[in-house]
């Protein structure tokens, strides 16, 4: 499953991590001082984390991991980013040299969470057509043309954005109307 490495965040409070088992402790909980004895633990043996990289999965689902320093998350994401299941979010893009004189080398656009799907979009798109431009080109309402990419009668793609409509199927639509 791929790792998306969101953000590098300095959080509100921070976390408090063991040294010796890496649990996180939130000083703050009601439970704080019973959390640490269960576990053995004392106030000595953990570390204060004012600095967390935001994690994502491919489902969505995210995550923070707390790091002591700015320079010690930035080195994680050093370490880690040219492994195979490691991407940097895609909005990063604009920002990327900024990112890669943080880091101190280059990002491969590769390693960019939805490079390759981006780049074929964009190869493709001047082929395909957004809903109001093909209601435009056919007369048929945005709300027509959306019901027939949703039950199928003409080819288009769904993406987070919209519809994407072959300009070739609007052929379809106008010998139709």
């Amino acid at each position: 499953m791929s790792t998306i490495i969101l953000d590098i965040v300095k959080l509100e409070k921070p976390i408090m991590v063991s040294l010796k088992n890496k649990k996180q402790y939130d000083p703050e909980d009601s439970q704080y001082k019973r959390l640490l004895a269960e576990n053995g633990e004392n106030e000595s043996d953990l570390e204060v984390c004012p600095y967390a990289i935001h994690l994502a999965d491919a489902s969505g689902c995210t995550m923070f991991d707390p790091h002591p320093t700015l320079e010690s998350a930035i080195e994680w994401i050093r370490e880690n980013l040219f492994q195979d299941h490691v991407y940097i979010d895609g909005n990063f893009r604009e920002n990327k040299s900024e990112l890669e004189e943080r880091l101190g080398c280059k990002i491969p656009d590769e390693k960019i969470y939805g490079w390759k799907e981006r780049i074929a979009l964009e190869k493709s798109v001047e082929s395909y057509l957004t809903v109001s431009e093909a209601a435009k080109m056919t007369g048929y309402t945005t709300a027509r043309i959306r019901q027939l990419c949703i039950a199928g009668k003409i080819m288009a793609v769904k993406k987070s954005f919209g519809w994407l409509i072959p300009a070739a199927e609007l052929e379809k639509l106008k010998r139709k109307k």
